[in-house]
């Protein structure tokens, strides 16, 4: 008696799913830096040609245990900025400060954007490398000096137009060849 098999094909959606969470991990993987959903949208299109909603990017991420690291606000830092802001907490603060050795530099009013650029970076650098994992000096400056390597020439901003830090500065010498000097930028500048 001959028994007939069915083949139980998977439904082409499953299928396309599968294709791709497939791509989604490789992306999530590529040069083993942390990404969320945004990096991995930019990273399907560079590498892979493949245009993916963002919002199913971070469905399969989520059904797949892909976590996208997450910055949560410093308690420390919040509960600094509340002493400064409060004149009762100022005299006291001072002395505090004094009684360690430590001198309090006030020359004006600090505004939130002063220093929003570096404290960006230095934020994205913390959530996406392993810093933690160094055990000595070497290995720190040798992460971070990878690190930024990578976010200079090959991580895409959102807000760069989708360009790398190094691609935006050679789009902008294109657009504005008068207004920037022309130097090798890739080997002076540090773009963060």
């Amino acid at each position: 008696m001959q028994e007939r098999f069915k083949i139980i094909y998977p439904s082409d959606k499953a299928y396309q799913e599968a294709l791709d969470v497939q791509l989604i991990r490789e992306a999530y993987q590529y040069k083993s830096w942390k990404k969320g959903a945004k990096q991995i949208k930019m990273r399907l299109e560079r590498n892979y040609g493949v245009i993916m909603n963002l919002k199913k990017i971070r469905r399969l991420m989520k059904k797949n245990g892909l976590l996208c690291p997450i910055r949560k606000r410093n308690p420390v830092k919040a509960m600094v900025k509340a002493q400064q802001s409060h004149r009762i907490y100022k005299i006291a603060y001072q002395e505090l400060l004094k009684n360690n050795g430590i001198i309090q530099s006030m020359s004006r009013r600090g505004n939130c954007w002063d220093n929003a650029p570096q404290e960006s970076f230095f934020a994205i650098l913390k959530t996406e490398s392993e810093l933690d994992t160094c055990r000595t000096y070497e290995t720190l400056a040798k992460t971070i000096l990878e690190y930024i390597i990578y976010y200079n020439s090959d991580r895409p901003q959102w807000n760069l137009n989708r360009m790398t830090p190094y691609e935006y500065d050679q789009y902008l010498r294109k657009q504005c060849p008068l207004l920037l000097p022309s130097i090798n930028v890739k080997q002076h500048i540090i773009y963060a």
